[in-house]
């Protein structure tokens, strides 16, 4: 159970990390999968919403919009190295390196995508490269070689070129794809989770729709394998769907939740799911 709401989730091998609003940084080790425990919690200052690791380094969103960089090198021993702001509120982070530099980019709300360039020698002077205005709500974001794709809200999905992180270029976008609130890509196919409008997917390279999945309710994260796609609908609880035929997708199950689903991940035959109280620990035979 949380002290306080869960907001978003990272798995990284036998530790979750959980963004527990005004709690900050719940740290849970699984190394026995049926008894989680909390490890420690790294205090923040306001709502921790968003999460991203990379290197040993865990980025954290705040509703107050900025984000805090945390050295995880000394598990025992976090320790806050930066911070920046990133305009409006972090709703989704990624970092990646393009051209032999690292790049932290946000899904900024209303201010779109922000790009941050970052200094492995330097960590507590990030700094704001570029600002893109998507004219829509920016949610969440992925990557493949230089192309970022971004879930912007009422403002659809936007395919972006960032080989030039500080002149990124759009290149596509299908303002169609409505609510879009989380991205999952899977070979040549986008899964987005489109709140009301359900599961949604889109060809990568055309931002063309190929197929939606209808849960009646409010999807808000997807996660998927080979052969099976898992949504979190905060309203109905956790679908299993067989997407192997994208133009004839099943249901195969139906999980009902308590409390409102927040975010899903898959890591071999388990289910990690973080709702509004609680962090679940599901086992999934296929």
């Amino acid at each position: 159970n949380l002290s306080d709401t869960g907001n978003d989730l990272w798995i990284q091998e036998n530790t979750a990390y959980i963004a527990n609003n005004f709690n900050g940084v719940l740290v849970v080790n699984f190394a026995n999968q049926s008894s989680p425990s909390i490890v420690r919690t790294i205090s923040l200052p306001g709502r921790a919403i968003s999460l991203y690791y990379h290197e040993q380094k865990l980025y954290v969103g705040n509703q107050n919009r900025f984000v805090t960089i945390i050295d995880l090198s000394d598990q025992a021993n976090p320790q806050i190295v930066g911070q920046i702001s990133t305009i409006d509120t972090p709703n989704g982070l990624l970092v990646d390196t393009v051209a032999g530099s690292e790049y932290l980019f946000v899904a900024a709300g209303i201010a779109g995508l922000v790009t941050i360039a970052l200094d492995p020698a330097d960590p507590i002077n990030p700094r704001i490269i570029s600002r893109m205005n998507t004219q829509g709500i920016s949610h969440d974001l992925v990557k493949t070689a230089n192309i970022l794709y971004l879930a912007d809200g009422y403002g659809g999905i936007k395919k972006i070129d960032v080989s030039n992180p500080s002149e990124p270029q759009k290149l596509l976008e299908n303002p169609y794809i409505n609510n879009a609130l989380s991205l999952n890509i899977r070979h040549n196919r986008l899964f987005a989770a489109c709140g009301n409008q359900g599961l949604q997917i889109v060809d990568a390279a055309s931002l063309q729709l190929v197929n939606y999945f209808d849960t009646q309710g409010y999807v808000v994260s997807v996660d998927t394998t080979n052969r099976y796609g898992f949504l979190a609908d905060r309203e109905v609880g956790i679908h299993l769907l067989n997407i192997v035929n994208e133009l004839n997708i099943t249901s195969l199950a139906l999980l009902p939740q308590m409390a409102a689903a927040k975010k899903i991940a898959l890591r071999e035959n388990y289910i990690y799911l973080l709702n509004d109280q609680s962090f679940q620990i599901i086992q999934f035979n296929p």
